[in-house]
């Protein structure tokens, strides 16, 4: 365990521990600064790029529910007890704090449907 943790944290530069749940087909771009707090769960086929945050608002709240197939730019923050709905997309910077329907694409702080 030790030797994970610092391969990953202070090597590679992420923090992603091996008690996350999380599901077959996870890629991750120039992971350097990727944050996932271990009570999150994340779907398959997930993209995660650098400095990306997935965390909770506090230590009593449960951490987001990334459905499959969700794209998530880079230095977005996914903060809060929210889900991301499956193939939903996240756009760079984004600051997520409220659920996002399956399928849109969100941007801006905070973060916003730009659906047509």
């Amino acid at each position: 365990m030790a030797a994970y943790r610092f391969i990953t944290e202070f090597v590679l530069g992420i923090e992603l521990r091996p008690k996350t749940r999380i599901g077959p087909g996870l890629t991750i771009f120039h992971g350097v600064g990727l944050v996932v707090n271990d009570r999150a769960l994340i779907g398959s086929g997930v993209v995660l790029r650098n400095g990306v945050v997935i965390g909770h608002k506090s230590p009593t709240e449960h951490a987001p529910f990334v459905r499959d197939k969700v794209d998530v730019g880079t230095t977005a923050l996914i903060i809060g007890a929210i889900t991301l709905g499956r193939e939903a997309r996240i756009g760079a910077g984004a600051v997520v704090v409220r659920d996002v329907p399956p399928g849109d694409t969100v941007v801006g702080n905070p973060a916003r449907s730009v659906r047509k």
